[in-house]
């Protein structure tokens, strides 16, 4: 069973988004958590496919901390706006 603080961010798309997603419903999540309301971003953000999913979002909150935005921070970040059912790469 993989822990956690141990799953990075293909696995949070395979193991969490197209499971909760059905290809046959496919959107972002987005969309998903909005339903389908549009979502202002204050910042864009990368990422790295191989790092940990915790580490990511402890960069992020450190970020908002920084900025003072605290939990009204909102990022785009592509692993979350992007419809992984529909993702054609190459």
């Amino acid at each position: 069973w993989l822990k956690w603080t141990q799953m990075t961010q293909h696995d949070i798309v395979q193991l969490v988004i197209k499971r909760i997603i059905p290809p046959e419903h496919s959107c972002s999540w987005v969309e998903f958590v909005a339903h389908g309301k549009a979502q202002e971003r204050m910042y864009f953000c990368s990422h790295y496919w191989g790092e940990y999913f915790r580490d990511f979002m402890v960069t992020i909150d450190a970020h908002a901390a920084h900025n003072g935005e605290g939990l009204r921070a909102n990022y785009w970040i592509c692993v979350y706006a992007v419809n992984q059912h529909q993702i054609e790469l190459g």
